[in-house]
């Protein structure tokens, strides 16, 4: 491919995580990548914990790493800072905007976030202004369903609502129609089904697509293959790059945090 790439969802656990994904992301090569925690969980054991077999190796989520990774690398890497609505304040996510991240994470199954909680909604509140991406799961639960998460955005229509994974599942119809129908809600493509992909492109969605791995429970090139059978180079520029580069470019128009 000979346009930049952006990989919008990397998970980095550890710092041998991180190297790892260093060399993918030069081999294949990708000019930019946005990172999330990952310690919280053990990468591909999601469904131990939903289970409850195995317990949650955190509540605490390592944003204080990932701080360091995009000051060290701050030309190749940028980050979300993952909010608990339990335990961060408002003052909390100001200054995390302020020190570098370029969004937030929402983490509904770890954190357990309710849509509709009074805290989320003032967390959310004191960033507004800025328009910064807010990435999120659904569940089936009422409290973090798509119709909740809607809702949350049409509450905040100056932030930028992405939702993970294209979906609850990997072809979620309902997600794609409210891409379609929000002007601030995305759909990130990790994991996502090539008959949700040919949905968006049928819909003409492909505007709200963007690139994301899901690194490291997937690998960072599978992912972008899964794109090339269905959209075309054209397309795919967009998905893997012009797309998230809007939304990442708030900092960049002089808001004031």
């Amino acid at each position: 491919m000979r346009f930049p790439i952006i990989d919008f969802h990397a998970h980095v656990p550890s710092p041998e995580m991180f190297l790892e994904y260093k060399q993918i992301k030069a081999d294949i090569p990708m000019e930019k990548a946005v990172l999330v925690s990952g310690n919280m969980l053990n990468p591909g054991q999601l469904g131990d914990f939903l289970r409850g077999s195995i317990p949650l190796n955190s509540e605490m989520p390592n944003n204080d790493y990932l701080l360091d990774i995009i000051r060290e690398y701050p030309e190749e890497y940028l980050a979300l800072f993952t909010v608990d609505p339990n335990y961060h304040i408002e003052e909390d996510l100001v200054q995390a905007l302020e020190d570098g991240f370029m969004g937030v994470k929402i983490n509904t199954i770890v954190h357990k976030v309710d849509f509709y909680d009074k805290n989320l909604i003032s967390l959310l509140t004191s960033i507004e202004h800025t328009g910064c991406p807010v990435y999120t799961h659904i569940t089936l639960n009422p409290q973090s369903s798509i119709e909740a998460m809607v809702a949350l955005a049409r509450k905040f229509k100056k932030l930028n609502f992405i939702i993970g994974h294209m979906g609850f599942s990997t072809s979620d119809f309902a997600a794609i129609t409210a891409a379609g129908t929000n002007e601030n809600v995305y759909l990130e493509t990790s994991i996502g089904s090539r008959l949700a992909f040919k949905e968006v492109q049928k819909r003409g969605l492909v505007s709200k697509l963007l690139f994301g791995s899901e690194f490291p429970t997937h690998d960072p090139q599978i992912e972008l293959e899964k794109l090339k059978l269905v959209f075309d180079p054209s397309e795919i520029e967009a998905i893997c790059y012009k797309n998230s580069e809007a939304l990442l470019s708030w900092k960049r128009q002089g808001v004031i945090i």
